[in-house]
């Protein structure tokens, strides 16, 4: 994958959502366009208005453990939307979770390449981006 256009961050904690966007800027230089949802609603509304028309490339990463719905429940809708919107996301899980299950669960979804272990790093968006 190359340096995507934008990256959404799905979390319903805000303070990770800075450090990520930080993170972000330091690995690619602020190359990409970066979007932070603390709503998973807010976010499948942004995504399905945004990426039924436009091709742009972009990388989620999306948390598991949210109130009301779930990462697994955002995967679930995302799995339903159209083909344009399953093609231009690539999906990473991000979570605090160290349950293998988690893992597993994850690797079922289509849409997910990877499963990255909180807090976010430097190296995991370049190597994400093949830059390292």
């Amino acid at each position: 994958m190359k340096i995507p256009d934008r990256i959404i961050v799905l979390d319903d904690d805000s303070i990770n959502n800075m450090f990520c966007r930080y993170i972000i800027k330091e690995a690619l230089e602020e190359k990409s366009e970066i979007v932070m949802f603390t709503s998973p609603q807010k976010a499948l509304i942004y995504i399905n208005a945004e990426y039924a028309i436009n091709g742009i490339s972009t990388v989620l990463f999306l948390d598991i453990n949210m109130p009301v719905l779930s990462g697994w429940d955002v995967l679930d809708e995302l799995s339903k939307t159209s083909s344009a919107v399953k093609e231009n996301i690539t999906v990473y899980m991000l979570s605090s979770s160290v349950d293998p299950n988690d893992k597993k669960r994850a690797d079922k979804f289509d849409m997910v390449n990877g499963f990255y272990e909180k807090p976010l790093t430097v190296e995991a968006v370049q190597d994400i981006c093949n830059m390292n």
